[in-house]
């Protein structure tokens, strides 16, 4: 039976497996029947300090058990939330979020917090903001021992383990249209944006990928991607759908693809979901013995386009796993899937990002504004129940892409407009061509590459900036250069360069090679040519 909220699928879990492994983090672990009561618990909290229903909540805190308490425990107390991992992002970055998001309550471990309050941040700005920390949670205490409670403030409040453990009823004035939470990626103006995902959308995507994927109990997810990136919201919900145990990935274990494959083996994972360029690294750099993978039963990657030279190596190497091309902005969730074949790697051709979800409608739209016809190109977009209301607190960027579809047979539905070029191959597949913007995307994370153009352009010695996602065959993805000119009669230093974007931006978006050079290339319009930087690459 469906579920009408996601705090639903934890219910019914703990009724069936109360004692299984949910959640596994290292050594330590969680049962269905702790997670219920910890979340349970961090809800009651919420309201007590005054959470409002359908309010949003920031959880900074790095991937761990507490974050996915944490998310529970603001569904459970009526609430949206926002997930932070320092990890990937700055401090500014954070700053940024926080300010936009005009939150009222953030949940964090004293640690991060401190850390977070005692860098350039005047800590007075903060002084509205709710702090829960975490780290007298049950959970945390069973491994931690004793802990020093910092003095952070009056508005920071360590959770109460003598709280009311009752069930929380506030689930049942939500609907299923209400937000569930916002994943903030990168914006074309300089700043992230929230994508809002209800509890509509996301259920969609999990009661579709249960069935489509017949997961069960004794599953074990993996849980790779860091959870403000769509793909992790597979790894979550549908392990506590099914009943499963998502085990997650240490951060360092996870940009290590020797220990990252060992990781696999040694965690006997049956559900692997990344994007490509992790098999990629693996299969370069890793020198895996594949014999020794016997647990792995589904392998699915989404994000970005994962080179057929690559995914025939790694079908060749381990055939006995089913292959899945997941595809979907985070604005839709997943909106297509191609299961994966042998013959189709050796066609030479990108694989088909396959044939819409249930409860979605692909729309391509060719260059005459019509419906594509089966061989031709067009845009894609997307309707249905998976797909987003919008950016949060953001109106002018959701009424650019979510429009009125203009054929009479949608009754003035709305479609999310994707900005993906594609090819309808039949009438229920289709293949990826490119983007009609200035977003690409790398490892799977969507990049707006104004926003990274925009901070180049505040170091004081820059005078104009470009940047380029360009392929790098060996390493199957695509790298980012910067090119530069420094303004008259200075002299610009890339290390210095460097620090000011890793001051602002995720590692993933900063340039891995800046190129200094005299004057930009313009073409007729006096815009800068792209395609003529790419003749400063050595």
């Amino acid at each position: 039976m469906d579920k009408f909220l996601l705090q639903h699928l934890l219910k019914d879990s703990v009724q069936k497996y109360p004692d299984r492994i949910a959640i596994i983090e290292g050594e330590r672990r969680i049962t269905y029947r702790e997670l219920d009561k910890n979340s349970t618990l961090l809800a009651n909290m919420l309201i007590k300090m005054g959470l409002l229903e359908k309010e949003v909540v920031a959880v900074y805190i790095n991937k761990s058990i507490e974050s996915i308490v944490a998310f529970l425990g603001v569904l459970k107390a009526g609430g949206a939330y926002i997930p932070i991992d320092g990890n990937y992002s700055p401090h500014a970055r954070i700053k940024t979020i926080l300010d936009i998001s005009e939150t009222r309550f953030v949940i964090a471990k004293s640690k991060d917090w401190k850390g977070f309050i005692n860098t350039d941040n005047d800590a007075d700005q903060f002084a509205h903001l709710n702090v829960i920390l975490t780290d007298t949670l049950p959970i945390s205490r069973k491994s931690m021992g004793n802990i020093e409670l910092i003095d952070l403030g009056e508005s920071c409040v360590y959770t109460d383990s003598n709280l009311n453990m009752e069930n929380v009823d506030r689930d049942t004035a939500s609907i299923s249209e209400d937000l569930a939470y916002i994943l903030y990626t990168s914006g074309s103006t300089g700043a992230p944006k929230g994508v809002m995902l209800s509890h509509l959308n996301a259920l969609t995507f999990i009661n579709w990928s249960v069935s489509y994927f017949n997961t069960t109990c004794e599953d074990i997810f993996s849980s790779h991607a860091p959870f403000h990136f769509d793909l992790s919201v597979f790894d979550i919900y549908a392990a506590i759908a099914s009943g499963g145990c998502i085990n997650l990935i240490p951060f360092q274990t996870g940009q290590n693809p020797r220990l990252l494959f060992d990781w696999i083996i040694n965690n006997k994972v049956t559900y692997w979901y990344s994007v490509p360029s992790v098999w990629i690294s693996i299969i370069n750099y890793a020198n895996p013995d594949f014999s020794r993978l016997n647990e792995l039963k589904n392998i699915l990657f989404a994000g970005e386009e994962f080179p057929s030279m690559y995914l025939k190596k790694l079908m060749d190497l381990y055939p006995s796993a089913n292959y899945f091309n997941l595809y979907g902005p985070t604005e839709t969730n997943v909106c297509t899937v191609y299961n994966v074949k042998a013959l189709d790697v050796c066609k030479n051709e990108p694989i088909p990002i396959g044939e819409a979800c249930a409860n979605t409608e692909i729309v391509v739209i060719n260059e005459k504004n019509e419906i594509a016809r089966v061989g031709e190109e067009g845009e894609l977009f997307v309707r249905g129940a998976t797909v987003t209301r919008g950016y949060y607190k953001n109106h002018e960027k959701t009424q650019s892409v979510f429009i009125t579809s203009p054929f009479k047979h949608h009754h003035g539905e709305m479609l999310y407009r994707t900005g993906d070029l594609v090819l309808k191959l039949d009438e229920k597949n289709y293949r990826f061509i490119g983007r009609i913007d200035n977003m690409v995307k790398i490892s799977g994370f969507r990049i707006e590459l104004q926003e990274i153009v925009s901070t180049i352009l505040k170091f004081e010695l820059v005078e104009e900036a470009a940047v380029k996602a360009i392929y790098n065959e060996e390493r199957g993805s695509k790298v980012l250069h910067a090119f530069i000119t420094v303004k008259a009669g200075q002299k610009c230093s890339v290390l210095k360069l460097k620090e000011h974007c890793s001051e602002k931006l995720p590692y993933y978006m900063i340039p891995e090679v800046f190129i200094i050079i005299d004057e930009m290339p313009r073409n007729a319009n006096g815009k800068i040519d792209s395609k003529k930087l790419l003749a400063y690459i050595t």
